[in-house]
């Protein structure tokens, strides 16, 4: 199964919480044949998660937008969804899908190891035009 098979099945009842990753640390089964490893970060409307195929290692970023604590959240989510079919870049990260169940939206996303660009470049005020050329072709 490749990333833009991910299909929710029977094992998607992880979004109640008493099956997702817990405060123990553990890693659990988010749908079949994919690992629900960790929490990459949080936004205005929901949490990231890391999604790890077991067979083939494939790691996966998954937004999970929750309707229900969240209802002004749906035009985010459609206009997101919208454009990221319209961006294919080799810069821009491969959006592969998304699924709906229940109130909960998840979008499936390439993984980028190194975390988000901000993070690296918001602590500087100014960033020399050779160092912005770098993160544009990286």
């Amino acid at each position: 199964m490749s990333a833009s098979s991910l299909s929710l099945s029977e094992s998607q009842k992880v979004v109640d919480g008493s099956n997702a990753v817990g405060g123990d640390g553990g890693v659990r089964e988010f749908v079949e044949g994919w690992t629900l490893a960790q929490t990459l970060g949080e936004g205005a409307y929901g949490e990231v998660k890391l999604l790890i195929n077991r067979q083939t290692g494939e790691a996966v970023a998954m937004k999970m937008v929750d309707l229900k604590k969240h209802p002004d959240a749906m035009l985010s989510v459609r206009k997101e969804v919208c454009i990221q079919k319209l961006l294919q870049d080799k810069h821009i990260l491969r959006y592969f899908g998304k699924r709906s169940h229940d109130d909960v939206e998840y979008l499936f996303l390439e993984y980028a190891a190194g975390g988000e660009l901000f993070d690296r470049i918001g602590k500087y005020t100014s960033i020399r035009n050779c160092n912005c050329k770098l993160y544009a072709y990286s």
